[in-house]
């Protein structure tokens, strides 16, 4: 288990070392459940991204910093970007044991391509016929500190 930082950036700056330390180059890119769709071994993103994502991202760890954890999660690759998540426990993860307190950073394995949806028309046809992705039973490699 990792302590939290204080500070969102010097929680991203494990995050890059992570990654790097699992051969994953690229700029993060925070997005959402709502941005990606998958099926079976095909992942698309809602292109582009919002700018206010990284916003977003900074007040959830800021508010769930001082809580009983938090989790930064590498979901797949879009271009040059490493497309990731935040996001803290859930209530039963306490009584399943799906959620470690601190800092828990994890990668996607493999990190699969997305590819970028630009057509808002396209993206609701995809979401209507594949879903939100799940985010458990995900194959991952979750950093051996946490």
């Amino acid at each position: 288990m990792s302590d939290i930082p204080s500070q969102f950036d010097d929680a991203v700056g494990k995050f890059e070392a992570f990654l790097l330390d699992q051969d994953h180059t690229g700029k993060i890119l925070w997005v959402f459940a709502d941005d990606l769709t998958s099926r079976q071994t095909d992942t698309w993103i809602r292109w582009p991204v919002t700018q206010y994502n990284l916003r977003k991202v900074q007040q959830i760890y800021d508010s769930l910093k001082s809580g009983s954890g938090l989790r930064l999660h590498a979901r797949c690759r879009v271009a040059e970007f490493i497309c990731c998540t935040i996001s803290g426990p859930k209530p039963d993860d306490a009584l399943t044991g799906r959620f470690v307190s601190g800092l828990t950073l994890v990668v996607a394995t493999p990190l699969r391509e997305a590819e970028p949806v630009r057509s808002q028309s396209q993206w609701k046809r995809l979401l209507a016929r594949n879903g939100l992705p799940s985010t458990s039973g995900t194959n991952a490699f979750v950093h051996p500190d946490t």
